[in-house]
């Protein structure tokens, strides 16, 4: 468990709580709306994935001093899986330009924190 004691910094803490509790909100809010439906399907699916990758960063963090080779590999692996999760999930009703904008916000802006992980996680073995 001592691998996972980055997980307590409050930079990669309170990214974390913010993705459950938008997690929660985009719940509630999306109600009947096929459209809202479909961004909180995707949404969720990154968070998970998102986390997923967050903890074997951390727990390869402190193993190697390959961390920015795992986080390619594991980046490229979770994008693979979101592309494939969204050509399942899309349907000739869910395939409008607000959906297909939805996903790329979304897709974008897990990309950009899932690097910021990674950035977290490489300055504090840099430090050390």
């Amino acid at each position: 468990m001592n691998n996972f004691s980055i997980l307590k910094d409050q930079k990669i803490l309170f990214p974390i709580l913010f993705l459950i509790f938008s997690n929660v909100f985009f719940y509630i809010i999306s109600g009947d709306n096929l459209e809202l439906e479909f961004a909180q399907k995707v949404f969720f699916f990154e968070t998970v994935l998102t986390i997923f990758l967050l903890l074997i960063s951390a727990f390869y963090a402190k193993k190697t001093d390959q961390l920015g080779f795992i986080f390619l590999v594991t980046f490229t692996i979770k994008n693979i899986l979101v592309y494939l999760f969204y050509s399942l999930t899309i349907t000739e009703q869910t395939k409008t330009i607000s959906n297909k904008l939805y996903f790329t916000i979304i897709f974008l802006s897990f990309m950009c924190l899932d690097a910021y992980f990674t950035a977290v996680l490489l300055q504090k073995n840099s430090k050390k």
